[in-house]
């Protein structure tokens, strides 16, 4: 019977301490959300907004490709519908992605990049870029004492902060 109540107790002083350590966050968690949805509504903004030069058919599909360097011209909307952000914490730590769902093929990493027949159509690094400076204002704003860090990784965008305190 002793040994249950001090379980209980451990598990009520862990919630208490998991409730503190969200709470310290939150504003963080909150701030790095709100800039992978920047980013991930620039990014889609970019697609819908690029020009086309010219067209192509394929076989019954009519495709308008963006000019080299811009971002992907939108055909079936289905890379842009694909456009999601994802926040995780652990502990102090705080780190959100933004990125395509589509991974077999990797279609939005060939777009992003290029291949060896195709050039590069970049739709993370110019959402990343023209948001740079609200981003880091944003995630710096939420939390003083804060390292902040983004970058891109295949077809994905990293934007995250650590409690530089621990």
């Amino acid at each position: 019977m002793a040994n249950t109540n001090l379980q209980e107790q451990i598990a009520s002083m862990k919630k208490k301490f998991e409730a503190r350590a969200t709470g310290a966050h939150g504003d963080l968690f909150k701030a790095v959300t709100k800039a992978c949805l920047i980013i991930e509504a620039e990014a889609k903004r970019g697609m819908t907004e690029t020009l086309i030069d010219g067209s192509k058919s394929y076989g019954k599909h009519n495709h308008h490709p963006s000019m080299a360097g811009s971002p992907p011209a939108v055909d079936t909307g289905m890379l842009r519908k694909s456009i999601t952000h994802d926040v995780e914490q652990d502990g102090s730590r705080v780190v959100g992605r933004v990125g395509s769902t589509i991974g077999n093929p990797p279609y939005g990493a060939y777009l992003e990049y290029g291949t060896s027949k195709m050039a590069a159509r970049p739709w993370l690094q110019p959402a990343l870029k023209k948001n740079s400076t609200k981003i880091e204002e944003l995630i710096k704003g939420s939390v003083s004492g804060r390292d902040v860090s983004y970058g891109l990784e295949g077809a994905s965008l990293g934007v995250g902060a650590t409690d530089a305190a621990g």
